[in-house]
């Protein structure tokens, strides 16, 4: 038989989930898992996707991705996932009924996931947008979004599994890839117990008398950055007559330390998790791209000629 679409594979992961309890290294393990519960032969398991990979391994993915936004699944610990309270009672509800995208919908972690899709220049949420109403074009734009926002929630993973010093590295990587200390070619990796808070220097000009400091923590998402490791931040800046300075984090700040940044100076960027993971994409850092889309067009200049 085909590999049935992804929305099938809802309840059997979660099935797999609740008889498991844990599953380390998910996104591969439950590849197995799944296709010996759902009977599937080698050959079926090795179907690729047109834009490449293999098509079990996309659908199981993305099942897990919308079970985990939903809180049914959770992710506790590096490279392992759980299923949540949440899951196993939703689960006991759909005991003899399949599980569909529109069933977790009462979940507002699933909803905020499938929000923001732009729709004729504005944001629609999961509940206004009608796909029969919509043309092909936006289609492709929700689908994108939608991508992009699993493939965001992927690269924080990736993120928070990095030793602190190699996300140090993965910063400076990307602030390299954005075009910064081209010129120069000179971006300094300065971490350490002695760096009194800089982890990183660009070089902006050939004099050194340009540069951009910069400090890198890979927190928790929960673990909100506060004024007071702004106002750090800054005094180490302030110690070495800096004027421009980058904060990034995996996770977020609280609203005072994004006031604290704006009050001391307009040359401070406090960078978040999710940023980062934009920025990531948008440089291609960590990420490649599958497969580049081109929607063709009348040129009405040539036939007006």
């Amino acid at each position: 038989m085909a590999i049935p679409g992804f929305k099938v594979f809802l309840k059997p992961v979660l099935e797999i989930m609740a008889s498991e309890g844990s599953v380390a290294n998910p996104r591969h393990t439950l590849v197995s898992l799944v296709k010996d519960k759902m009977g599937f032969s080698d050959e079926e398991a090795s179907e690729q996707l047109e834009s490449g990979g293999l098509r079990l391994k996309n659908r199981v993915g993305w099942a897990l991705t919308y079970l985990k936004k939903a809180g049914l699944v959770k992710f506790p610990r590096r490279g392992t996932a759980e299923i949540t309270l949440e899951g196993r009672n939703f689960l006991r509800d759909h005991k003899n009924d399949e599980i569909a995208p529109k069933d977790l919908e009462r979940f507002p972690g699933y909803l905020e996931f499938k929000a923001g899709n732009i729709i004729n220049g504005k944001k629609e949420s999961l509940k206004e947008v009608d796909l029969k109403e919509i043309d092909p074009e936006e289609k492709i734009n929700i689908g994108y979004n939608e991508i992009k926002n699993a493939l965001i929630d992927e690269l924080l993973e990736k993120l928070l599994e990095l030793l602190p010093t190699q996300f140090e590295e993965l910063v400076l990587d990307l602030i390299r890839s954005l075009g910064y200390g081209i010129q120069t070619g000179k971006i300094e990796h300065t971490g350490g117990s002695g760096d009194f808070g800089i982890d990183g220097i660009v070089h902006l000009d050939r004099l050194g008398l340009d540069k951009i400091y910069l400090q890198a923590k890979r927190y928790k998402i929960d673990h909100k950055i506060s004024s007071a490791e702004i106002q750090k931040f800054f005094g180490a800046l302030k110690g070495r007559h800096a004027s421009k300075g980058i904060f990034l984090t995996t996770s977020s700040y609280q609203e005072s330390a994004l006031e604290y940044a704006r009050s001391v100076s307009d040359t401070i960027v406090l960078i978040d998790g999710r940023r980062i993971a934009e920025l990531m994409i948008e440089a291609e850092v960590g990420v490649s791209a599958k497969r580049k889309l081109i929607i063709p067009t009348i040129d009405d200049d040539y036939f007006d000629r």
